[in-house]
């Protein structure tokens, strides 16, 4: 046995043929894997640091800044708003979140530190070593003087601080002077009250100045308006009040100062941290050079492995090709002649074994093709002569106007034409809200006509054909829970019932029943639904004939009265016509006219 025997043995089918080239493939590919995991290591060892690491140090030195301003941003907070909202407002959360970002920004400082730790042959890590030993004291310097500051303005604001307090010498004055009359000195009162609250507002130095101008001069007029010893306990208040807004006004000058020192600090460690992030900007890019460099040479070592693993691939994927492509080429050829309408055209294919089963199902499908080509045109024929029994059915019921006559013609020429089970009519009592039977075909038709079988509407598969105006086809009865039995159509497998209607106008519903399971399918149901067009305009046809036939009758008899009355020769003879003719049109047994006469009765009876 040779090899090319044996592999054609080996591998006869399509999935044996994959097998072996996804094989071949696999292998290459995991002798391509093997070769990169050297390559990597090789790169692992020849940079000595983990690009993650490199990368990390930026996204720190972010960090690190970014927590500073967002510390910086509470401060601003406090600061900006404690005069207008007040300490306890500006102080909740910001105080809480400044100390927060802090310790974020000495945590990314730790980070970086623990990096330098495990990685010493970063370039520059000296540098940044030192920077980030020199950002550490700055933010110390920070939060020592934010925390002086914060105290400092909690002293002035708070219930018991020093603002209370100079509002309380300030009322003081204000009631020691109120007594006095004096215009002026209120008036002066008044602008070092405007003043003041002005300078709480804007914190502005022109208001001290303005209010420590105005003090001297309230002091000069109260001793020039009032009583030596009045003027003194003025100016002891005066003084009080005095006292206590230096002590203020320094605590505002120490809290402006802490924020020149705030910027100070901040511009340094912004200058720092800008620096560290140049630095570890310096590391990354220093390590993705290196990378680049390293990279040049993994790539062509890549394309050499990639080229061999493509030549490889491509052999396998060619011997694949061939070995699949020819049955194909078969089978496409044989399906090319069937669709030009070679229905003989057969195929012959051994291997592989899957394509050899598509070739016996083709050969299979083109068997049944065949057969069903042959026995279509006996189906049409079928189908047509349905059709034209169907037509035959509508002309000769077109013509019966008597309706008890109409619907016995239909559900036996409807029977007798389809060989169906059975076949009723039902016809719509709308005043009861039921279907009564009016005709149906063999002794059970008979024996419930004569029981007066009725179905309410909505009720069963005539019911409900009845209530929506729509043809109803169950093709298995056992599987339709809606379905009624009927002990006398024991047999029945299969029911449709189609409603007999004129446009929206339901007159009633032929029911027909086979014995044979999908013994009714759509196309009986269309012939029937067409069958029971013609149904209800021949039923409307009779009876309309038959109201046309009874308003005839009833005006020729009419005329015939009118007659007999015009040539009789008395009264007494137009009473006894009258009496006898309504005697016989109404049907009664005994009819009497009565009439009074110059007060006598007469009474003209006719049995």
């Amino acid at each position: 046995m040779n090899i090319k025997q044996f592999f054609g043995r080996r591998f006869s089918s399509i999935r044996a043929q994959l097998r072996l080239g996804m094989g071949i493939i696999f292998f290459v590919l995991i002798l391509v894997t093997f070769l990169n995991i050297l390559v990597l290591l090789n790169i692992r060892s020849t940079l000595g640091v983990d690009i993650n690491d490199a990368n990390q140090l930026q996204v720190l030195s972010n960090q690190m800044q970014s927590e500073f301003l967002l510390a910086r941003q509470n401060e601003a907070n406090i600061l900006t708003t404690w005069r207008s909202v007040g300490f306890s407002e500006a102080a909740s959360n910001n105080l809480e979140e400044n100390a927060t970002h802090l310790l974020g920004a000495r945590n990314a400082l730790d980070q970086i530190d623990r990096i330098f730790a495990a990685n010493d042959t970063f370039q520059g890590s000296a540098q940044l070593v030192e920077q980030t030993a020199e950002i550490r004291p700055l933010i110390t310097d920070y939060e020592t003087t934010f925390q002086s500051t914060i105290e400092a303005i909690e002293l002035r604001s708070q219930a018991e601080g020093l603002e209370r307090s100079l509002q309380v010498e300030f009322d003081s004055l204000d009631d020691m002077v109120r007594p006095l009359n004096n215009p002026e000195l209120e008036s002066i009162l008044r602008q070092i009250r405007t003043r003041e609250r002005t300078y709480f507002i804007t914190g502005q130095q022109e208001h001290v100045d303005s209010i420590r101008l105005l003090i001297t001069s309230f002091q000069n007029v109260a001793e020039e308006t009032q009583t030596v010893e009045e003027a003194a306990t003025i100016n002891t208040q005066v003084d009080s009040y005095f006292t206590v807004a230096n002590d203020l006004f320094d605590l505002d000058q120490q809290i402006r100062r802490s924020n020149f020192v705030f910027e100070e600090i901040t511009s340094e460690l912004q200058q720092a941290a800008t620096e560290l992030q140049g630095l570890s900007e310096v590391v990354v890019e220093d390590v993705r050079t290196n990378l680049q460099i390293i990279s040049r040479d993994i790539l062509r070592i890549i394309a050499a492995i990639s080229v061999i693993t493509i030549l490889v691939g491509s052999a396998a994927a060619f011997y694949l090709i061939r070995q699949i492509n020819h049955p194909l080429q078969t089978l496409g050829n044989a399906v090319r002649e069937m669709s030009q309408g070679n229905l003989n055209q057969r195929v012959t294919i051994e291997r592989p074994v899957e394509i050899a089963g598509l070739a016996d199902g083709f050969n299979g499908m083109a068997t049944q093709l065949q057969t069903l080509v042959d026995t279509l045109e006996e189906q049409v024929a079928n189908r047509t002569v349905a059709i034209e029994t169907s037509a035959l059915v509508g002309r000769q019921i077109s013509t019966i106007l008597d309706e008890a006559e109409l619907v016995k013609a239909v559900v036996e020429q409807v029977q007798n034409a389809f060989n169906y089970y059975h076949v009723h009519i039902y016809l719509l009592d709308s005043e009861a809200n039921t279907l009564l039977m009016a005709g149906g075909t063999g002794e059970a038709g008979q024996t419930m006509l004569s029981h007066g079988h009725r179905i309410p509407v909505g009720k069963g598969l005539v019911g409900r054909a009845a209530q929506t105006n729509m043809d109803v086809l169950v093709p298995d009865v056992s599987q339709d829970e809606q379905w009624l039995a009927n002990p006398l159509l024991p047999e029945t497998k299969a029911e449709t019932a189609v409603p007999i209607a004129i446009g929206d106008n339901v007159l009633g519903v032929l029911d027909v029943q086979h014995n044979v399971v999908n013994g009714l399918d759509q196309g009986d149901v269309d012939l029937l639904h067409s069958l029971s067009s013609q149904i209800a305009v021949a039923l409307r046809n009779a009876r309309d004939y038959a109201t046309t036939q009874a308003r005839v009758e009833q005006e020729a008899r009419l005329n015939d009265i009118n007659h007999q009355i015009d040539t009789a020769q008395s009264v007494e003879e137009v009473m006894q016509i009258a009496v006898r003719e309504l005697g016989q049109v109404l049907g009664a047994e005994k009819t009497a006219i009565r009439l009074l006469e110059n007060g006598r009765h007469t009474t003209i009876t006719q049995s």
